[in-house]
């Protein structure tokens, strides 16, 4: 099968094997008989599945059917199938979204200390070269093992990650780490630049444009915000690699409106052209806000 977004008359839409479906999609962390089943029957047919072994910022399991990644190299998809089955037999004439949570895992920390959380440390950790493979390889293999099973009702795949899986930076507050140093030295090809101090970083939290330049500060958060941006681009570059763009590949990015002060530099989605222009990612899932919802 393949599938790809389409714009008619303005309107994005996927198109499956040349037929034109609606963008309109479910997706639950609770997924159950009679939700699923409501939203079919009401004419939807892009359903979200999401494959996690990991908590929520609210410390609940993001998926209740559990982890597919359990060691090095170590997969078990059969919690994955169990998922897309439901979806299968409840939304027979529908199409999934698989969402891979690339976070790391509890076990991968274990064995690699020193290395902070991605999730709530994504900028600290994605200077990890090791992480990087192990991880793209979990994704590839987890793609394999669905196009080998699912290749017709599987219409794209969401990389997530750090923070809400959105790709958010922010709860580090810029902290520096060994794996960042090294890495914003080759950024800036100078062996003996340091990164800048905590107090030079904490500017007055309402100085969204600096009032001088600052040119230790400008350097580091361009670099902080290209990390973010280029770890997003490996995975999926590594996720095309498998999926050979046949297949829509989105994430969740680019909250431009929603991030405010602090939040646009710290997050690290001030590179989101970079993203946007990426020939390997097709669909971005981008609110305006989320603040109207109080």
């Amino acid at each position: 099968m393949k599938s790809r977004v389409v714009k008619i008359n303005g309107v994005n839409l996927f198109e499956v094997d040349g037929k034109i479906i609606d963008s309109l999609a479910f997706k639950s962390f609770r997924p159950t008989y009679k939700n699923v089943k409501d939203f079919y029957d009401a004419g939807i047919r892009i359903f979200h599945v999401y494959c996690s072994g990991l908590a929520s910022g609210l410390k609940v399991p993001y998926s209740l059917f559990g982890e597919t990644w359990f060691g090095d190299h170590v997969y078990n998809f059969d919690n994955l199938d169990k998922q897309i089955e439901f979806f299968k037999n409840t939304a027979p004439e529908g199409y999934v979204f698989i969402n891979v949570h690339l976070d790391t895992r509890p076990w991968w920390l274990e064995q690699n200390p020193g290395n902070p959380n991605s999730f709530t440390h994504l900028s600290e950790v994605a200077c990890n070269e090791k992480w990087k493979k192990d991880t793209s390889d979990y994704l590839k293999a987890l793609i394999r093992h669905v196009e080998e099973k699912y290749n017709d009702l599987v219409i794209g795949y969401f990389i997530l990650g750090g923070y809400t899986t959105e790709w958010f930076s922010e709860f580090d507050h810029e902290e520096s780490h060994p794996n960042k140093l090294k890495a914003y030295r080759e950024y800036l090809k100078n062996e003996n630049i340091d990164l800048p101090s905590k107090e030079m970083l904490e500017r007055p939290k309402d100085e969204i444009f600096l009032k001088e330049n600052i040119s230790e500060v400008i350097n580091y958060r361009k670099f902080n915000n290209n990390l973010i941006a280029d770890t997003v681009l490996y995975f999926a570059h590594e996720a095309q690699k498998e999926i050979r763009h046949t297949k829509i590949l989105g994430l969740f990015f680019g909250y431009i409106l929603e991030l405010l002060y602090e939040r646009m530099w710290e997050a690290g989605h001030i590179e989101f052209d970079k993203i946007n222009r990426s020939p390997d990612i097709d669909l971005l899932a981008t609110p305006s806000s989320y603040q109207f919802r109080a």
